[in-house]
């Protein structure tokens, strides 16, 4: 990529960036943590869409337990995603960890972070709903 770019480029350290970014997203297929959660920023906003079997995983048991967690659908968590499935499994958090879905936290029903110092953390699995919202207002502005 340095040379494709002629910019500078070096490979990210995870606990570095574990530690210092306010946002990390995880969009990787892999079945291990990417990071070790006792790194965690506090008040730190992870986006962990990648992982979406029982048996894989982006984050590990802490920082599932150090985040306050909005999922997708419910549904769809507590059937696929094994970066809550496996803690749960493990006994290290309840079923009442998960906090909010998407809907409930858009809509207003439910608030999840209530300090400035609390990490959150959502979790998707893929929910063809949202493509098809998405595709729709995409055909909508394309003919506006």
């Amino acid at each position: 990529m340095r040379a494709e770019l002629n910019l500078p480029v070096e490979a990210a350290d995870s606990a570095k960036c574990a530690a210092e970014s306010d946002v990390l997203c995880t969009c990787t297929n892999s079945s291990e943590p990417v990071f070790d959660g006792t790194y965690l920023k506090h008040g730190a906003h992870l986006n962990v869409i990648g992982a979406f079997q029982p048996h894989t995983r982006e984050v590990d048991t802490a920082t599932i337990q150090r985040s306050r967690i909005v999922v997708e659908t419910y549904d769809g968590v507590l059937a696929e995603a094994g970066d809550l499935l496996i803690p749960i499994k493990e006994g290290a958090i309840a079923r009442d960890h998960i906090l909010s879905d998407l809907h409930e936290v858009v809509s207003g029903k439910k608030t999840v972070r209530s300090s400035p110092e609390e990490n959150t953390l959502f979790k998707s699995v893929g929910c063809a709903l949202e493509d098809l919202v998405t595709a729709e207002l995409a055909e909508k502005l394309a003919n506006a």
